[in-house]
């Protein structure tokens, strides 16, 4: 069991408001939520900050369990109890959207962070760095299965240093245990509850308010499990593929076609893999409909791009 609150919040300097948000969704993961508080709580700074735990009617023992932190530690968990089950992406958009602290950093229930000076060293550099939108690093990632950890790869350029909105549509590399925010930065809006990647809905919304730092150390795991939402929520790939596809649309919408050059070349590429996966199954009608889709996205990117560059 962690140190008692009295322990936990005497470094705080008689602050009475919190500053940023620990935000922890959570459901089934009785196997794993003590990981994730007990990390949490391990936290050393000087600032004042709260864990806001939103479950969403577990059918196990999680809400026991996350009921005995709050009666140890009142100070500073908030537990939310949906009255009934939104799924994750409009439990987590939606918790994000209560906060009220000037920073908010995710982990959800069955992730855990490795490092007690995690959130001192991302608020610290957000505090001293105002035009950074978000603050992220690599982590470990543990397969239960196979009863390994390792660390997850980055894009090479983001072992150290800042990236933009074009980086996110080039790809996705920002480990979601390892995020935190400014919640000015953060709106929520309606096509963001029809996603199924709600991580780079966030970071792309982020990212539109300033850029975001990759720090170099690893300081939170990702576990990966057969409960997890990655392999238990799978989705049938038609259905996967037309949530990917909207994700992108929506916000080239958002943004008035600012960023349509690399819209369509992230579109080029969610094809090109969908390709690769037909082919590997022998269906050579969908594999040939992904590569000309691949191909046709490729070309608008190209094209968008150059009618950037002639209008500069």
């Amino acid at each position: 069991m962690a140190r008692p609150e009295s322990e936990l919040t005497k470094k705080w300097q008689n602050s009475t408001q919190p500053l940023v948000s620990v935000v922890c969704i959570t459901y089934n993961h009785e196997r794993f939520i003590r990981d994730a508080i007990e990390s949490f709580l391990a936290q050393e700074t000087d600032f004042a900050f709260s864990i806001v735990i939103a479950e969403d009617c577990s059918s196990d023992n999680t809400l026991a369990i996350v009921d005995e932190y709050c009666r140890l530690y009142p100070r500073v968990i908030k537990l939310i109890k949906n009255e009934k089950n939104l799924g994750v992406i409009e439990n987590f958009f939606r918790t994000i959207d209560s906060v009220t602290t000037k920073y908010a950093a995710v982990c959800e229930g069955d992730d855990y962070w490795t490092n007690p000076h995690k959130l001192q060293t991302q608020i610290d550099f957000l505090q001293e760095n105002p035009e950074y939108s978000m603050v992220c690093h690599p982590v470990s990632i543990l397969n239960e299965t196979q009863n390994c950890a390792a660390v997850k790869k980055a894009y090479e350029k983001f072992v150290s240093g800042h990236f933009t909105t074009r980086d996110i549509l080039r790809g996705h590399f920002i480990p979601t245990p390892s995020l935190t925010f400014r919640t000015d930065a953060f709106h929520l809006y309606d096509w963001m509850l029809a996603c199924r990647s709600g991580d780079i809905a966030l970071e792309l919304i982020l990212s539109l308010s300033g850029p975001g730092c990759f720090m170099p150390e690893p300081m939170a795991v990702y576990r990966q499990h057969d409960d997890g939402i990655t392999k238990k929520g799978r989705l049938p790939p038609a259905e996967m593929l037309e949530k990917s596809l909207f994700l992108f649309r929506a916000f080239d919408k958002l943004t008035k076609g600012i960023y349509t050059d690399g819209v369509n070349r992230r579109l080029a590429k969610i094809h090109f893999i969908y390709a690769v996966g037909r082919l590997k199954k022998f269906e050579i009608c969908l594999f040939m409909f992904h590569c000309w889709s691949a191909m046709k996205y490729a070309v608008k990117g190209i094209m968008c791009r150059s009618k950037a560059d002639v209008r500069l």
